[in-house]
């Protein structure tokens, strides 16, 4: 309790005159109640007015700034979460802009509508309406772009293509293959040999002319269109050569013909209309919607909380300002009590010493902001934020437990004192004292240590007088408990400066979760994600560990390297530098790459890469996201092949003479082709059955899938019992040579056939032709002359090898 010291005052006012008189004494002390009371009603009124506008701040500035903030989070978020679905396309993106909207949006909107009420701003409250409005549109036009974004509706062209104008091909192609059949069965005659050609080249454009419709498709690439109207005008036109020679057709032939013109007739009109659907700008329905409506509605609420929160901050500056002169005016009038009297003395030092408390009150909790405000992890701020509250209160034993939301349980954040094998990990909410302190929001303060709950304090054991367990708050929800044992019973004002300390410590535990939680999605999009960025050079300065994974480079073996590190040689190097020119010029592109693994092995992705700019719109670097398709290309892989042999087919015979010869010309390397027919396979076929003779076509295939090892040697089968090699060759010896070597493998299959008129066993005759680098012939033509060439080593007595080298000037 204050003694005063009268002595002290007697003598503090020996120097002022005391009237004698009652009534003097009386004035006096009237106009001394006078200035008390004029001075403490002045300050009661400025008190009252600086409440007020702290009242206002704290439960109507802040917080509508809070929501605003959360709103804007919740709005990028929710388009981020929404762009992840549609490219990504797994599921916890929907989850999580469904947890966005709950939280970030709808939630802080509410909060924000029950405030409204107090708002003094009328521009405030007409962009709380534009806000209310925008926000049921924004919600569903992100729902219908989720809904669509994955399914067959949302690519009307590709739809379209699936199911229509593929079935009719495949009609064309199973029908035009039906009389190929039936043609290899018929005697070969030049008009037959002209025909079968004919029909060999209407198989071949349909499988192209498809395949480039569908690239077009998913592409968009003008490249696959121009390809597509090459071979779908070839196509077209050898279906007329085709109808020109109908005349030869047998009567099967032509109810083939008949269902393979009715397909060809209905699939006309699709090309144009697939075309003219895929050249839309709401071609893909989720990415046109996400482009026109989404994000710009995102745009627009983003600038209408940003405008509302700067105008929070503004009327809150006001505030701070009008509390800052109310204070100043309010010490000058505490001042002026101080001197009125005795009792305003007693009392202005009474305020003093507290002021003094409180300052270094504000000081300690400044310092513990400071702490910490340098602290790592939710693990290093839990463990800081406890010794600290220990050490400043005296308390020997401590516990922090922060809640796990996903469980509803309190989980062990920091231990002050104890060894952490000798406490719970994990707490249910609601048991013993840790629980029922987080349930009901109240400290609980027990004046006497649990049973047997000894501490040892260097080698005296002792017991501790106080047990308090706080609730850690974060905008007025509990997420936390924390428990103290202390040795010294803590008084109120220490217990009112551990409240406030909390409040601080569960802004930063919040924060800390928060942190961790964005931590452990990023890593989960690190590990999933196959993502890199690079300078304005080309060097890569970030890897994700995906990238890395499927690579199999470490992400210290990338990062200040090329991506040619990883470029595989059998990628176009003519790709590359259109890709690199899009992009420099602050294009998007896209595509699927074949890269390099650091064991020899490849994959395939398929690759999105943008500019990254500068507040200025400077192109800083480049980023690129990926997708592992790899196993899709295997199934492609598979479509390129034949099932029976395992060759190549005649469809990617068709495609890959064309390049090969592109790139043996740009190259200035010569090549060579080598077409041949099995002897006398019919009479093999119709002695020994067909199911000896598809083993047979596999023995074939495999001796000339020996033949073709090199890297640049291909086998194909290209229909029937007839097989092809495209081969690299130095010069006309080598290649005759490589012929030699076919026919010579084949002989030594032994396959016994009887029924043959030149061997007793399986035997081939083979037309080979040598293209120097310098030939200009197109594969039509280099083909006619391979089938002469087969033609001539039949004429002249079969299981031989007829070659011819390609001159200058040959037409």
């Amino acid at each position: 309790m204050f003694n005063p010291d009268f002595s002290a005052i007697k003598k503090y006012f020996s120097p002022v005159a005391i009237p004698a008189s009652r009534t003097g004494l009386g004035i006096q002390f009237f106009l001394l109640i006078f200035v008390i009371t004029f001075l403490s009603l002045g300050s009661i009124d400025r008190v009252r007015q600086s409440l007020q506008l702290t009242e206002k701040i704290s439960g109507l500035r802040v917080p509508t700034s809070q929501y605003s903030l959360s709103m804007v989070n919740g709005v990028n978020g929710a388009l981020a979460a929404l762009r992840g679905w549609m490219l990504i396309g797994e599921e916890h993106f929907k989850d999580n802009r469904a947890h966005i909207w709950k939280e970030q949006i709808h939630g802080p909107l509410k909060s924000m509508k029950n405030i409204s009420t107090q708002w003094t701003d009328p521009n405030n409250l007409a962009i709380l309406k534009q806000i209310e409005k925008l926000i049921p549109d924004f919600e569903k036009i992100q729902q219908d772009i989720e809904d669509i974004a994955h399914t067959n509706n949302n690519v009307p062209a590709m739809q379209l293509l699936v199911d229509q104008a593929i079935p009719l091909a495949e009609i064309m192609s199973q029908n035009i293959h039906l009389m190929i059949k039936h043609e290899n069965q018929l005697p070969a005659t030049p008009g037959r040999k002209t025909l079968l050609g004919i029909m060999a080249n209407v198989n071949g454009s349909i499988g192209m002319f498809l395949e480039k419709l569908r690239d077009y498709l998913i592409s968009g690439d003008s490249k696959s269109k121009s390809e597509f109207y090459k071979y779908w005008n070839a196509c077209r036109e050898w279906f007329s050569k085709l109808n020109a020679n109908r005349h030869l057709l047998t009567s099967e032939q032509n109810r083939s013909y008949e269902a393979l013109d009715l397909a060809h007739a209905n699939f006309l009109p699709f090309p144009e209309k697939l075309i003219k659907m895929r050249e839309k700008a709401d071609w893909n329905i989720a990415l046109h919607l996400l482009r026109t409506k989404a994000a710009p509605m995102g745009k627009r609420l983003v600038m209408l909380l940003q405008e509302m929160a700067h105008s929070q901050k503004q009327q809150l500056n006001d505030d701070v300002v009008s509390i800052t002169r109310m204070n100043r005016l309010l010490s000058f009038m505490l001042w002026g009590l101080f001197l009125g009297g005795i009792i305003l003395a007693f009392v202005l030092t009474r305020y003093i010493s507290k002021e003094k408390i409180r300052q270094m009150e504000l000081e300690l909790e400044k310092e513990h902001v400071d702490i910490l405000s340098g602290c790592s992890g939710l693990r290093e701020t839990c463990d800081v934020a406890l010794r600290r509250l220990c050490k400043d209160h005296g308390a020997v034993i401590g516990l922090l437990y922060y809640q796990d939301k996903s469980t509803n349980k309190l989980h062990l954040g920091g231990l002050y004192g104890k060894e952490a094998s000798k406490v719970e990990s994990t707490i249910v909410s609601g048991d013993g004292i840790l629980g029922q302190t987080f349930i009901n929001k109240t400290v609980n303060n027990i004046d006497y240590a649990p049973t047997g709950e000894i501490i040892n304090a260097g080698s005296l054991p002792i017991m501790p007088k106080q047990l308090l367990t706080f609730p850690i708050m974060y905008n007025s929800e509990v997420i936390g408990v924390v428990q103290f044992a202390c040795l010294i019973k803590q008084k109120t004002s220490e217990i009112d400066s551990i409240i406030r300390k909390l409040q601080t410590t569960g802004r930063f535990i919040h924060d800390a979760i928060l942190v961790e939680k964005v931590s452990r999605q990023l890593e989960l999009l690190d590990q999933r994600i196959i993502t890199s960025s690079t300078d304005r050079d080309g060097v890569i300065t970030m890897v994700s560990s995906a990238f890395a994974d499927i690579s199999g480079y470490s992400k210290e073996e990338m990062i200040g390297r090329n991506h040619r590190l990883v470029r595989h040689p059998d990628m176009d190097a003519t790709m590359f530098k259109t890709l690199w020119k899009d992009i420099s010029s602050g294009k998007e592109w896209h595509g699927e790459i074949k890269n390099l693994k650091k064991d020899g092995g490849h994959y395939w992705v398929d690759a999105w890469i943008s500019p990254d700019y500068d507040l200025f719109g400077n192109i800083t670097g480049f980023t690129a996201v990926r997708s592992d398709i790899t196993d899709k290309k295997k199934i492609e892989e598979l479509s390129i092949t034949d099932s029976l042999t395992g060759l190549f087919n005649r469809r990617h015979f068709d495609s890959l003479f064309q390049h090969q010869l592109d790139v043996a010309r740009r190259d200035r390397k010569a090549m060579a082709f080598a077409i041949m027919d099995i002897d006398f396979f019919k009479l093999y076929n119709d002695n020994y059955g067909h199911q000896k003779g598809d083993k047979t076509l596999q023995q074939v295939a495999g001796a000339l899938n020996k033949c073709a090892k090199r890297p640049q040697d291909y086998a194909f089968r290209l229909g029937g019992e007839e097989f092809g090699i495209l081969f690299v060759a130095d010069d006309i010896k080598g290649t005759i040579c490589f012929g030699k070597s076919i026919n010579t493998a084949i002989s030594k299959l032994q396959i016994p056939h009887a029924y043959s008129k030149v061997s007793q066993f399986v035997s081939i005759s083979i037309g080979v032709i040598f293209i120097p680098h310098n030939s200009s012939l197109d594969v039509t033509a280099l083909y006619k002359y391979a089938d002469q060439q087969l033609y001539k080593a039949k004429e002249s007595g079969r299981n031989q090898v007829a070659c011819l080298e390609i001159a200058e000037g040959m037409l």
